[in-house]
């Protein structure tokens, strides 16, 4: 099952739009389909990382580049991206079939192993 990782920031309102509008109402599916977290690319919050090293939820938006927000991203179990990820929020209302687009992508690479 692929990781879903929004990055955010706390104030970001487009943020909690995908928050709100796309990522809340699928989490109740998302327990079969894909795991949804959310990492606030300015926080200093301790996690464990795969090696089992501590690493800041700042540090960990770092390695991926990430700069600005909403970004959404899927990940194989080794932290490997399944696909570009989504940056910013479409107001022109396709959101909801780019993020179900990457989620698809991301379980078939991880079926069809990569």
């Amino acid at each position: 099952m692929p990781l879903l990782a929004l990055f955010s920031t706390s104030g970001c309102p487009y943020c909690q739009e995908v928050r709100r509008n796309y990522l809340a109402p699928r989490a109740a599916d998302a327990a079969t389909t894909v795991l949804i977290r959310e990492v606030e690319i300015v926080s200093t919050r301790m996690f464990l990382d795969l090696d089992g090293s501590r690493i800041s939820e700042r540090s960990f938006a770092e390695r991926y580049g990430v700069q600005v927000v909403p970004v959404v991203t899927l990940f194989d179990d080794r932290m490997r991206p399944l696909g570009p990820p989504l940056v910013g929020l479409d107001r022109s209302g396709f959101y909801e079939s780019y993020l179900q687009s990457a989620i698809d992508t991301a379980r078939r690479r991880l079926r069809d192993g990569r």
